[in-house]
């Protein structure tokens, strides 16, 4: 799965180059960053940053495909912040599985998805963007379609490491 993450993550900040000594700015043109709208000339990738967990996280969407609901747990595993439930319902003129969701707030932390099929429908991904501005952090979970199918919870649950802007 991490494999799957680390190409989603790539394909949304198409362009980079990761063959240099972390820590080091990104290009000014990172897709994401923009669409987020971060600034996009302090956007790092730490060495040292401490992992993330995604806990329980399912998509359970209607036998029609017109709506969903997002559901899971951040964890950042810091004593001084309580892990923040998050839930949030999608109602798309695609098939709400693959609607992109802007804006979305749980707790301190402001909440994208992104939906992929550039690998063929049958092979489809979704990239959440989970921000904590206050920290300027930003984490790039990433779910398969045969991962999230059936509404069922994703086992194990996925740690990722937050990114600095």
């Amino acid at each position: 799965m991490q494999l799957t993450t680390t190409a989603a993550m790539l394909s949304l900040i198409s362009g980079l180059a990761i063959a240099t000594p972390f820590p080091r700015p990104l290009p000014a043109a990172v897709p994401m960053a923009s669409a987020l709208g971060l600034d996009q000339d302090a956007v790092f990738v730490p060495q040292d940053a401490e992992q993330w967990t995604i806990e329980h996280i399912k998509r359970s969407c209607d036998g029609t495909d017109t709506t969903c609901t997002w559901s899971f747990t951040i964890n950042t595993h810091r004593e001084e912040l309580a892990p923040t439930p998050c839930e949030f319902i999608v109602v798309g003129g695609l098939p709400a599985s693959q609607q992109d969701v802007n804006n979305a707030w749980c707790g301190p932390y402001r909440i994208a998805t992104g939906w992929s099929g550039q690998f063929g429908p049958e092979n489809g991904f979704t990239t959440l963007s989970v921000i904590d501005e206050a920290n300027r952090l930003v984490l790039f979970p990433a779910y398969t379609d045969k991962q999230l199918e059936g509404g069922h919870v994703v086992q194990p649950d996925q740690s990722y490491a937050p990114h600095a802007f």
